[in-house]
């Protein structure tokens, strides 16, 4: 088990969140009511679910989700429930499938001639 405990804090770092100090954990509450009344301020009328945004667009809510994880629009986490910003959806352009064009390549170097009988 001690092992076990150690191989977890070297790959996760110092499990302290059950041992901190009872001040630290109110600085830390604190910090989340702060958090949770900047959060009020937010106008959600800007944000739309995943499922609204694949109707707008007429694809998949998979396909939405898809282009989330790949940070093609903005989100919001709110209670488990990812967002996405509405303008976003709206003025959202695909992109042309396949692979980029790779960069302009320089033309080859000349080759070397041989060294010609004279």
């Amino acid at each position: 088990m001690v092992r076990a405990m150690h191989v977890l804090q070297h790959m996760y770092g110092p499990l302290r969140a059950n041992l901190a100090p009872l001040e630290n954990r109110r600085a830390l509450r604190e910090r989340y009511n702060d958090r949770l009344t900047m959060s009020t301020n937010l106008d959600l009328s800007l944000w739309i679910s995943q499922s609204e945004a694949a109707r707008w667009r007429s694809v998949s809510r998979q396909a939405i989700s898809n282009l989330v994880k790949k940070g093609r629009f903005r989100t919001l986490n709110i209670g488990g429930k990812v967002l996405v910003h509405r303008q976003d959806v709206e003025s959202f352009e695909p992109k042309l499938p396949g692979p980029a064009p790779k960069a302009v390549r320089l033309p080859k170097k000349a080759a070397k001639p041989t060294n010609a009988k004279k």
